[in-house]
């Protein structure tokens, strides 16, 4: 039997409760209630989950730029790391940004010493640059992912995303 694929849709209040786990276990620094009422109120702000069936895997915050998007937060439950419930989140992002003639990468802002989320987005294609002071007094790596130049290349990632399950 194959295990169920996880739908990827828009977060609604009713899993607050799931995502705030989520959240607590994966960031020393979690969203206080407060965090969430504002980013629920931000109208350019979108949150995105992955479940399966009731049970929530992972969760993503992210905004529209000028020419990009930013992923200001994800998070993935212990339990479904290494599933790639994570890849699954960036591939939406990444194809949005393949099939838009306006938007050309994606940017995420990293805690210098979150070595683990450095090495993730690296290992999916993003680059990095140290900007300095960005987490108060601590420094940040800006990841950009670019999707291959061309019109062929963009095309051809599309077609690919589109056939996944």
């Amino acid at each position: 039997m194959r295990p169920e694929v996880p739908v990827l849709r828009c977060i609604v209040r009713a899993d607050l409760p799931q995502v705030k786990q989520i959240d607590d276990a994966c960031f020393i620094e979690p969203f206080t209630d407060e965090d969430w009422e504002i980013n629920f109120r931000l109208r350019c702000r979108f949150l995105t989950v992955a479940e399966v069936g009731d049970v929530i895997l992972a969760w993503m915050m992210w905004d529209y730029r000028r020419s990009c998007i930013r992923l200001q937060r994800i998070a993935v439950a212990p339990k479904f790391r290494h599933k790639r419930v994570g890849k699954m989140l960036l591939d939406r992002l990444a194809w949005t940004v393949a099939k838009s003639p306006i938007l050309t990468h994606i940017e995420a802002f990293v805690n210098e010493t979150d070595t683990a989320a450095a090495l993730w987005l690296k290992a999916y294609g993003f680059r990095a640059v140290l900007v300095p002071h960005h987490f108060g007094d601590r420094d940040a790596y800006r990841f950009t992912w670019r999707p291959k130049e061309g019109a062929a290349a963009r095309a051809a990632f599309c077609l690919k995303m589109a056939k996944k399950p």
